[in-house]
């Protein structure tokens, strides 16, 4: 079963996630104009940030910005929806589908074709409160790591993991 394509103000978002991922940008610049010492080293690019960083310091980030949506500064509930196209910023609809396609013959039987499973003791992968504090290499680590993921047959190799990563956090989006 695929995941809805619609989303509310898709356009409007989108605007607002590019617009947020260039002021990531340009605040990395201007710290590293402001030091007054030797100069750190440089922000990561996007695809790092969106990588590493976990939704809550995204929406954080977006909460307090200088960005404004005609004519209002978003607050923390406006900046949920836009979670999703940050993240999407980084990937393409071949590698969801393909991560989608993944997901289903690798992990559903245990997890859900939705990402939840019957069985309680698996983690509900449609739950925002799963995905809210978790990075995209944090999830991935805990795939290739030694972690109770380790029950699997099979190996995935890098670009699998990611992949499974991308289609996996889409499961959350229904809840923001």
């Amino acid at each position: 079963m695929s995941l809805p394509e619609k989303r509310p103000r898709r356009a409007r978002c989108l605007k607002l996630a590019f617009l947020f991922a260039l002021t990531i940008f340009f605040l990395g610049l201007a710290r590293l104009t402001a030091a007054q010492t030797a100069p750190p080293p440089n922000p990561p690019d996007n695809s790092t940030f969106i990588r590493t960083a976990v939704p809550i310091q995204m929406v954080n980030l977006i909460s307090q910005s200088q960005i404004s949506l005609n004519g209002k500064m978003p607050d923390e509930q406006d900046s949920w929806p836009l979670i999703p196209l940050i993240y999407d910023l980084n990937s393409t609809s071949a590698r969801l589908t393909s991560g989608q396609a993944l997901y289903q013959y690798a992990c559903a039987q245990c997890h859900g074709a939705n990402g939840v499973s019957d069985d309680p003791d698996m983690v509900n992968l449609s739950s925002l409160s799963y995905w809210a504090n978790r990075s995209n290499q944090n999830v991935y680590d805990a795939l290739l790591g030694d972690t109770a993921v380790s029950s699997h047959t099979f190996t995935l190799d890098p670009d699998q993991t990611w992949l499974l990563v991308e289609a996996m956090r889409q499961f959350s989006y229904a809840e923001m």
